[in-house]
């Protein structure tokens, strides 16, 4: 899956540009204007989503703040996850360095 393939949502994070966009884009996906489609990510995707790189993501995995998911031999991201940890990093203000 990429970015180009998704039409709503966070899916398309890639044009956000901004803290505040963000927060637009969560709020109207939560009040129901958007409607996520995308179910998982793949590890990448997630990291770029959450601006971290690969090792962070990887940490996230293991400290279960991330919930993976197997499809054959590839790890997958929830969505749902990658959601919760975001909302979960806006109200602490922080970014996913700080996720404890």
């Amino acid at each position: 899956m990429k970015h180009s393939e998704y039409r709503n949502g966070l899916s398309d994070a890639a044009t956000i540009n901004s803290e505040e966009e963000l927060r637009v884009r969560l709020r109207q996906i939560l009040e129901g204007y958007i409607t996520p489609r995308t179910v998982f990510y793949t590890r990448k995707e997630a990291g770029e989503l959450l601006r971290c790189g690969k090792t962070k993501t990887f940490e996230l995995i293991k400290k279960n703040e991330l919930e993976k998911a197997k499809q054959g031999t590839r790890t997958l991201v929830t969505k749902a996850s990658v959601d919760a940890l975001i909302a979960k990093m806006m109200m602490e203000g922080g970014h996913a360095s700080s996720a404890h």
